[in-house]
Order: structure tokens, then sequence, then C-alpha cells
């Protein structure tokens, strides 16, 4: 079940055509709205969306002046099509208060997670390799996710959606998706003032919650778990995992002011990347390398995962779950400008699974998108590979809607290119939305 919307923008006009074909603005919602008797769950927004059409036209132009605004409304405005009304308070201007708060923050993050134990989040973790692992593909796998966060898989326990849901909706998402946003809010204005005046002194410190450093001038490399880091220029190199709870830190956020870096991770879970915790980067300069894997670059599993970068030229390259993807969770990458390229294996650049919501937005440059290559589609074409990408949500038939997957380029000569399931598509109770505003654009897809 494709959802396929033609949007007019005057009413009148869609009105005349309607009545040409013997019908009207009442007659447009889906014909198999009846299937969601046997569906358990799904977000409220896409039945809206199938039931009324032209809502998601209403929906369209807020959700474009929302992403226009800037990257913290980007996220909220996530959060309301959740069904959360949240707000931010006022900038505190002042680095240690700033510090203060993000620590805050964190071990209030981390209390909401408290239902989810040890022993949970490594089931969570398998449930993930479980998900993302494909006997198809070209590409050999990242590697055992028990190896990579120090843990011996129980294999002979399988974590359903029904149990990963249920779980997630023990926690108290509304305060989790308020957190976030003061978070992002404070990252925000802190690396906004902090670029007109970087920090003149340096240092480093442990905390519970993860290391902090703060300076990092000339080149650095960073390695291990960090709460914050704050450097003031260089072409640096951060070789991190993602936020993860009890495995790594709650909360991640890394704000680099200036340079050419690399953000990289060859596993699952890399920069930019939250599974039950907050992954955040905001990039400020520099023709930036983003090279990593699995749920990474914006991407939410049980959490959040924002990607925030400002001017340059970047590559985004990535495997499964990146680029802005959610699942029972947000993940956005929010580029500003420059001439990007942007590369996924699968469920990339604005994806979105059950309960999730995954966004990417790109505000100015002549980009260009590619996803696939990797994951043959077997057996119905085998011979071209799958994509799940570009603005694409999927459910899980009969028992799971999707969610929101959008992709919006606002201009430049773009080039999209794609396999089969992509470019504004969506299954089962699911919304997938490709946006470009302008340019002299390019688009290749299987189907």
């Amino acid at each position: 079940m494709i959802l396929l919307l033609v949007l007019f923008p005057y009413q009148s006009s869609l009105s005349e055509v309607l009545n040409a074909m013997g019908t009207d603005i009442h007659g447009l919602g889906y014909e198999k709205l009846e299937w969601s008797l046997y569906t358990k769950d799904y977000l409220p927004i896409v039945r809206s969306f199938m039931g009324k059409p032209l809502y998601a036209y209403e929906w369209e132009q807020k959700k474009k002046r929302d992403l226009k605004t800037g990257v913290v409304t980007a996220y909220i405005s996530s959060a309301a099509d959740q069904g959360y009304k949240i707000r931010v308070p006022g900038e505190k201007p002042d680095l240690k208060k700033d510090i203060e708060e993000i620590k805050k923050i964190t071990t209030q993050i981390k209390d909401i997670y408290k239902p989810v134990d040890e022993k949970r989040i490594e089931r969570i973790l398998y449930a993930i390799q479980k998900k993302f692992t494909d006997e198809d593909t070209t590409q050999p796998s990242p590697g055992d996710i028990g190896k990579e966060f120090g843990f011996t898989p129980d294999t002979t326990i399988k974590t359903s959606t029904d149990t990963l849901l249920e779980w997630y909706k023990s926690l108290n998402i509304g305060k989790l998706y308020s957190l976030n946003a003061q978070l992002i809010s404070i990252v925000y204005n802190l690396s906004r003032r902090l670029l007109n005046n970087p920090p003149d002194t340096s240092f480093s410190l442990d905390t519970p919650l993860g290391k902090i450093s703060v300076g990092g001038h000339g080149n650095n490399v960073y390695e291990g778990n960090y709460l914050l880091i704050i450097d003031a220029d260089g072409d640096d190199i951060y070789r991190l995992k993602g936020a993860v709870l009890h495995k790594t830190t709650p909360v991640q956020i890394i704000i680099d002011l200036d340079g050419n870096d690399t953000y990289s991770d060859s596993g699952y879970v890399g920069p930019g990347g939250g599974v039950c915790g907050t992954g955040i980067v905001f990039d400020l300069g520099g023709n930036d390398n983003y090279f990593s894997h699995h749920i990474s670059i914006g991407a939410g599993f049980m959490g959040t995962g924002l990607v925030f970068d400002s001017t340059g030229n970047d590559n985004f390259r990535a495997g499964i779950m990146c680029c802005g993807a959610g699942f029972m969770g947000t993940g956005i990458l929010y580029d500003r400008s420059g001439s990007d390229i942007y590369s996924g294996f699968l469920f990339s650049e604005g994806f979105a699974g059950v309960y999730g919501e995954g966004v990417l937005y790109d505000g100015e440059g002549n980009d260009v998108y590619y996803a696939g290559g990797f994951y043959l589609h077997k057996p119905l074409l085998p011979e071209t590979y799958q994509s799940l990408s570009q603005g694409f949500s999927i459910g899980e038939r009969p028992d799971f809607g999707g969610g929101i997957g959008l992709l919006y380029d606002v201009s430049g000569n773009d080039s999209y290119y794609a396999g089969t399931y992509a470019q504004g598509t969506s299954y089962w109770f699911s919304a997938g939305f490709l946006f470009d505003d302008s340019g002299e654009d390019y688009y290749n897809a299987t189907e």
C-alpha cells in the first residue's frame, strides 16, 4: 500500500478537476483505510494524510516553513508530528552555565531511560543487528554488534517489534522530546556565540556522564566516550561511537567551529547517532567528510540523532539507517549550504520506520543524492538494488504503521539516484515525501 499524494496549490482548480471526474474533495480519502483494523499501531498524523489528503498539503507548507526557520524549529516540528507540543526556554549566554545545563539535562534523559537496563539495551542492540543484516549484501558486515559494545548476545531470545514498541512507549516520550529540544537549543545558541568569540582557553575533564573537552585548537583526534566536545579550529578527526545508553554515553555533543573535519566509525552507531540516547553534531565551517556505517549522521533508534552542518562542500557517506533516519525516534541531517554528496546503502536520506521521523534538509547548493547499490531486491527484481530512501517510510505489515520520511532540498541543480522504493514513497500506513523547490534537477530510480 503506497501512499501517493497529489497536491494542488489552489483548491478551486482541484474542485474543477474533481467535478469533471464526478466526485468532490470528500471522495479523496484512501479506500483501504479499513485495513487499519488489522494494524495494531500507527501514527495518527499518517491516518490524517490518508483520510484527508488535502491536509497533507497544509502540513507540507508549514513543514517547509519550520525547516527553513532553523534546526531547532526543525526538531520541534518533528516532535509535533509525533503529537507533542513543546517550547524551549530562552538563551543563557554563559559557557559554564551552558555546560552545567547540558549535564543536568543529560542526567534527566538518563533517568527517563531507567526502564531500559543494561540487559535491555543489549537486546535492543542485537535486534538492530538482526534488522539490519542481509546475507545478499555485496559489502562485508560491519561485524558482530556484541563485540563492538562489549557483550555476548543471547541469541535464544528474539526481541520483536512488539517488545521494542512496548519498551519505547513505557518511556516519557513527551518529556524526552522536550529535553532534547532544550539541548539542541543550547547547542545552537552556544555554537553561534562561539563562532564569533571562540574559547581562548582549553580544558578537559572526566565526569560520570562522559568526558568534556573545550578548546581544541589545531588538528586533533578524538577517541573515547565524550559528553561534550567544543573544538575551535583545525582539521580534526572524530573516531567515535554515537550515544548508546550504558555502552558509551547517554548524550554526545560535538561542536566544531572550523576546519575540514572527518567524522568516522566503521560499525554500528556512529557520530550523530543515538540508540536510547541523543547524539548531536554541530559543524560550523569547512569541507567535511562524514564516513560512517549504520545508525549515524542524524539517526535515532529509540533515541535521537541530529547533525547540523552550516557551510562547506561536504561528503556524507554511510551504511544503513543514516543521513536523517528514525525508528521509534528522530533523525535529522540539516545542511544549510554547500554543494554536497549524500550516499547511503539503505534506509537513508529521509527515512522513517515504526513510530519514527527522518528528515534530510539541504538549504542550497548543487547536490548529489545516492541511495542503494548494495542490497539486491530479490526475488522481485533480482538484478536491481533496494534503496528505501530519499523521502521513504515503511511500516511492518500487518502489525505496525511506519512514520514520516522527508527529504527537502530548497535550491540548486541536484541529482537523485536510487534503486527500488525511493524518492517520495511509503508503504503500510506511512508517509514519504521528497520536496525540491527549485533548480534543474535530475531523478533516476528503479521504482
